[in-house]
Formats: C-alpha cells, structure tokens, sequence
C-alpha cells in the first residue's frame, strides 16, 4: 500500500513538473502556485520514502527466526555453519592467490633483469667480435697492399 502511495505521489510530481508552463503568457503567480504544488508532491513523496525507509529497517530489525519451524531452523543452522566454512576456505584461497602474484612478480622481475643482463652481455660480445672483425679486415687488407 505505501509502495503505491509513493509511486502515485512520484508519478504526480513528475507530472506537475512537466505541466509547468514555459510560456510567459501564464502570470508569474501562477507560475509561483504551480511551483509551491509541485513542491507540495515531491515533500508528499520524500516523507512516503522516509516511511517505507523506516518499516523496511524495523522488518530488518527483527528475529525472522521465531516463526521458523524445527526444520527450517537446523537447516538455518545448517546453512550458517556452511556459511562460516565457505568464507574460511574463500580467506584462504585469496591468501594463496596473493601468494602466487607475488612469487609471479617477483619471478618476471628476475627474469626481466636476467634476460636484460644477457642482452647486454650478448651486444657486447657482438661489438667486440665486430671490432675484430674490422680489425682483421683492416689487417688483411694492409697485407694484401704490402
């Protein structure tokens, strides 16, 4: 019954709002009195909202348990200990993934650092197999013209 009061007041300031007129033949009295209506609605609808707000939060406040049978109960019960294991076992899988990212991050720093270090090794060993390349080309050629 309040949902509906509330979706009629809603409805009914929405509608107040888009029936303002925008024309300035209409006297800004009336203006002012379509205003203070649709003013009226949305306090009517915000003060609905603060009650429904406040019977859902009391429903909320209440031991739903009492009205359950035996039955209904242990499988509360039941499901209440699932519950609690469930989170222990999801605590843990995250612990264990956070785990693995680390030894992930550490792993490709080691082997960014490794293989940037064998790259400059290799570039270097190039510019020196280069140099004597050059070197022994350099040589040849002297011996060649001498």
């Amino acid at each position: 019954k309040q949902e509906a009061a509330q979706h009629r007041a809603a409805v009914a300031a929405e509608q107040e709002r888009l029936e303002l007129p925008t024309s300035t033949a209409r006297s800004e009295h009336a203006v002012g009195a379509q205003k203070d209506k649709t003013q009226a609605a949305l306090r009517a609808a915000a003060e609905a909202d603060r009650q429904r707000i406040k019977t859902l939060e009391q429903e909320l406040a209440t031991d739903f348990s009492e009205d359950l049978t035996a039955e209904e109960s242990a499988q509360l019960d039941q499901l209440q200990t699932e519950k609690r294991d469930l989170q222990k076992q999801l605590s843990a899988a995250q612990r264990e993934s956070n785990k693995a990212r680390q030894l992930q991050a550490t792993l490709e720093t080691e082997l960014r650092e490794n293989w940037q270090r064998r790259q400059k090794e290799l570039q270097e060993r190039l510019e020196e197999l280069s140099e004597q390349d050059s070197a022994n080309v350099h040589d040849s050629a002297d011996e060649a013209l001498a």
